[in-house]
């Protein structure tokens, strides 16, 4: 936060998104020492989410007014959707680190293709948040030594949300089609998995190892093959939704097509391979 401040223009925007990071800081800490309701975790984020988009809207040089107000909702269950997909993704040595260091990179490409300043708010702070991601990498994997847990994973998600609203913001809402792109494993990920677990009435809140990366590693896949399999598609969407970027609708389409093949390819794979050992096991 204290790099963030001296490298760029202190705007609402960068304090606004301070002050929400250092609230899901705080409650998530208390949660990863004594365990904090999941309701007071929800209303902390959902506060933290409207105080950033809200610095984020005073902040944006758009005159569409309108267009902001509509969307301000929705950007608001964008940050505390994603602050807690990022921490449920958080299972297996060097996923998340590795996510956020190419997730941030490919923020900051994407910002400048759309015509951002070099210098830009967002795209600084999304290169500060990759390279904080991957100094840390080397401390989680392919050993891990330490730990992200609640209070490192869920502002590091909310942050890349709340990244990826400010550049739409700034630069039009279409650009939440390739900046989602970046995103779009642990969403798509968290997403199938909450539809099965609905499906079989589990409980909701409760901790589980039903994720499709989960699922190679209980079957015997090392922590370190499967990070790097998920890293290595990541590096073909971030190079798909950069080069997506301002070539029409037939490019975005082609990059959420190449991005919706190569992810749910992974997954389907990582469902018949467990499935096939579940069968040979018994």
């Amino acid at each position: 936060g204290i790099a963030v401040l001296l490298v760029t223009s202190a705007g609402a925007a960068i304090w606004a998104m301070a002050i929400a990071a250092l609230g899901l800081v705080a409650v998530s800490f208390l949660d990863d020492r004594h365990t904090v309701s999941w309701r007071i975790r929800l209303g902390v984020q959902a506060v933290a989410a409207a105080v950033a988009v809200a610095g984020i809207v005073v902040s944006s040089s758009r005159e569409d007014w309108r267009m902001v107000a509509v969307a301000f909702p929705f950007l608001v269950f964008i940050g505390v959707a994603y602050a807690n997909v990022f921490n449920f993704m958080d299972g297996i040595n060097g996923l998340a680190a590795g996510q956020a260091a190419l997730t941030g990179l490919g923020t900051a490409l994407v910002g400048w293709a759309a015509g951002a300043a070099p210098g830009h708010p967002a795209t600084v702070i999304s290169l500060l948040v990759a390279g904080s991601a991957a100094g840390f990498l080397p401390h989680n994997f392919p050993r891990a030594r330490m730990f992200m847990g609640d209070v490192s994973s869920v502002p590091l998600g909310f942050l890349l949300a709340m990244l990826a609203a400010w550049l739409a913001c700034e630069r039009g809402f279409w650009l939440l089609v390739p900046l989602g792109l970046l995103h779009a494993n642990f969403i798509l990920d968290s997403g199938l998995t909450l539809v099965r677990r609905i499906a079989r009435r589990d409980v909701l809140h409760q901790a589980h190892r039903e994720h499709f990366y989960q699922r190679l590693v209980r079957v015997g896949w090392s922590h370190t093959v499967v990070t790097g399999i998920e890293c290595g598609v990541q590096v073909l969407v971030v190079w798909g939704a950069v080069a997506a970027v301002g070539r029409g609708p037939f490019a975005q389409a082609s990059a959420v097509g190449l991005t919706l093949v190569l992810w749910l390819s992974f997954f389907g794979f990582c469902e018949w391979e467990f499935r096939r050992n579940s069968r040979r096991n018994g």
